[in-house]
């Protein structure tokens, strides 16, 4: 599972939305309004996840622990 203080990889942030039931429209909207279609693209291609939504994403694992 993520550690914190550690940035999260793209398998844990998919098994962490399965886990916890939250879904890909969800996770845009709690990184400020980002589409569904943009999370499919961090999560499904090699393109980096912007440090920003990354932070944001491992603070919201981090709360769900």
């Amino acid at each position: 599972m993520h550690l914190p203080g550690m940035q999260p990889t793209k398998d844990e942030i998919k098994a962490w939305l399965k886990t916890a039931g939250h879904s890909r429209s969800w996770l845009g909207e709690q990184c400020g309004g980002i589409t569904k279609r943009t999370v499919d693209n961090w999560l499904s291609s090699p393109q980096e996840i912007p440090a920003g939504s990354l932070a944001l994403i491992a603070r919201l694992m981090a709360e769900d622990d």
